[in-house]
């Protein structure tokens, strides 16, 4: 990869009050902003050009790196030749958003970078009629569902949990919901009643929710071998019942038909994750992306293992581990409460299919290629994940 240092000129923008992102324009294939060994974010070439190709949102990881905020701060750029090939023969992108490669067969250079200041405003509208007719695109169901809302609380209780998705995640939230007294299901639906336990619904500012004032916090992690077979078998292929989850919008893949042999969704699945690896960053998607994503997402200042966090994993005695974490926040009849979605003897409402994780990880190769898309994972939580 070629690699950029950076040192930013911050002095004036420092005096403004808006948020400040770091705006990066390059050519390329896979690109990552780094802050000392730290990964910020990562990117792959889309054909999108311009203004917000490639954004490190300075304010917003302020409190996890307070060196970014310094004038005079210091971050490397790598950025991953993009072949003429890899666009000829393994990725579809319409020619028009091909970069120009001239007389050679690769591409990469670092066009620009800025740094800018972002402000906020409302939107408001006198219901979702007129919302809709203010923006008749806006999807107005999307409030409805959990995706995108990592952080749910149990409001008596003083318990902040980071949702990290492949995680028990609608479990967890039918948890919290009856520690709420909400519904645990959403009106006729069997998906969990998302709303119920977010903060904003029950009128909880996220400001207030911190140690100071009594809240305590708690994750649970897996590991990322599991994790990322447990993504394919559920979003890339129909579940035991048939139904392919969100018609396999979230597998960013090819998506099978449940009645291949298994030795021909081992092969899938060896293929997928090679393909992934070479690319060489998870898909962006919350199934897909890193642990370490979510959880930055949530807030490292508050969902941290090197604080005074409880933290579970996903393997073992994952009863036990839950009833541990309500029993820390005083929860009465805790045995009897964990049962309901997490019983001893496995994880109600998971519905995919089992999957050999020897035989779907029997080639080194394909160990070595996942990891290499959770390094991250595996640099900051390794010692979380215990063996698969």
């Amino acid at each position: 990869a070629a690699e950029w240092k950076l040192k930013l000129k911050l002095d004036s923008a420092l005096s403004n009050d808006a948020e400040l992102r770091l705006g990066i324009r390059y050519q390329g294939d896979a690109a990552r902003v780094y802050v000392g060994d730290e990964l910020l974010t990562d990117n792959w070439f889309a054909g999108y050009s311009g203004d917000g190709q490639l954004e490190v949102g300075l304010t917003y990881l302020k409190n996890e790196y307070p060196s970014l905020l310094k004038d005079g701060a210091e971050v490397r750029v790598l950025i991953l030749p993009l072949k003429e090939a890899t666009l000829k023969e393994n990725v579809f992108l319409r020619r028009e958003f091909w970069p120009d490669f001239g007389s050679s067969d690769s591409v990469v250079s670092l066009d620009g970078v800025d740094v800018y200041a972002v402000s906020k405003t409302s939107l408001t509208a006198g219901g979702a009629q007129s919302l809709q007719q203010l923006s008749p695109a806006l999807d107005l169901k999307a409030s409805t569902t959990w995706e995108g809302h990592n952080r749910i609380v149990a409001k008596d209780q003083k318990l902040a949990f980071c949702l990290v998705p492949k995680i028990a995640t609608c479990n967890f939230i039918e948890l919290f919901n009856t520690l709420n007294g909400e519904p645990a299901k959403a009106n006729n639906t069997d998906k969990p009643n998302a709303e119920g336990a977010m903060p904003e619904s029950l009128g909880i500012s996220w400001s207030t929710v911190n140690r100071e004032k009594g809240w305590k916090f708690a994750f649970f992690v897996r590991d990322p071998l599991e994790r990322y077979l447990s993504a394919w078998g559920s979003k890339c292929m129909p579940n035991v019942d048939g139904v392919l989850e969100g018609e396999g919008r979230s597998c960013k893949g090819t998506v099978l038909t449940g009645t291949e042999s298994e030795e021909m969704k081992i092969k899938a699945f060896e293929e997928r994750a090679l393909q992934d690896a070479a690319r060489g960053t998870p898909q962006d998607d919350a199934h897909w992306q890193p642990q370490v994503s979510i959880l930055r997402d949530c807030g490292f200042d508050k969902f941290s293992p090197l604080k005074d966090t409880y933290v579970g994993r996903l393997s073992g005695d994952v009863n036990g581990q839950v009833e541990a974490m309500l029993r820390e926040v005083g929860v009465s009849n805790t045995p009897e409460l964990v049962a309901q979605y997490f019983p001893e003897q496995g994880v109600n409402g998971h519905h995919s299919e089992d999957h050999d994780f020897a035989q779907y990880y029997r080639k080194q190769s394909v160990v070595d290629a996942v990891k290499k898309l959770y390094k991250v994972d595996y640099e900051r939580l390794r010692h979380l994940f215990g063996s698969p």
